[in-house]
């Protein structure tokens, strides 16, 4: 089965639909993706569409077990998108949607990065019970912010100089 986007204005992806294996087979027993696009041409009546692949992330190829596949000849435009992503034609890569002004785009993995890289330091403990942190991005003070508790009051924030959470 292969997947391919289909491309609406400004290069956003307004679906992703998978195309059965039957039809995408040519005489040859090799995968075209010319069949494919005329069978979404055909059922759907939309011209644009553009091939992704679905264990693609971050410019990576991924096997069904999760793990980062021995070779990267199947890593197919950085990331398998999602509706609201946009086909970026230099890169040739999907791009989700910029989650805050203050991120920048990484050129391998074609992902928004925060200004601070995320937190090392994901859990807390509470009680006998070992918890990963709620966290959020602070856009107005360039941080990450999280919950210290059960409740969604976020009380702590990210020092990257000390790779530790300070209270807020």
């Amino acid at each position: 089965m292969a997947h391919y986007a289909k491309i609406g204005l400004n290069n956003k992806v307004i679906a992703v639909n998978p195309v059965d294996n039957d039809i995408i087979i040519n005489a040859d027993k090799t995968e075209d993706d010319d069949l494919a696009i005329k069978h979404l041409i055909s059922t759907t009546g939309w011209p644009f569409w553009i091939k992704c692949s679905y264990n693609t992330k971050a410019g990576k190829h991924w096997n069904s077990e999760g793990e980062e596949s021995t070779t990267q000849d199947k890593a197919l435009r950085k990331n398998f998108p999602g509706i609201g992503w946009t086909y970026d034609e230099d890169r040739d890569a999907f791009i989700p949607p910029k989650p805050f002004s203050s991120w920048t785009i990484d050129e391998d993995t074609c992902l928004w990065k925060a200004p601070v890289d995320l937190p090392t330091a994901n859990y807390r403990t509470s009680g006998d019970l070992t918890k990963p942190y709620p966290i959020n991005w602070n856009e107005e003070n360039q941080r990450w912010q999280a919950a210290d508790n059960d409740t969604a009051d976020e009380d702590k924030y990210w020092d990257p100089n000390t790779s530790a959470w300070v209270d807020i």
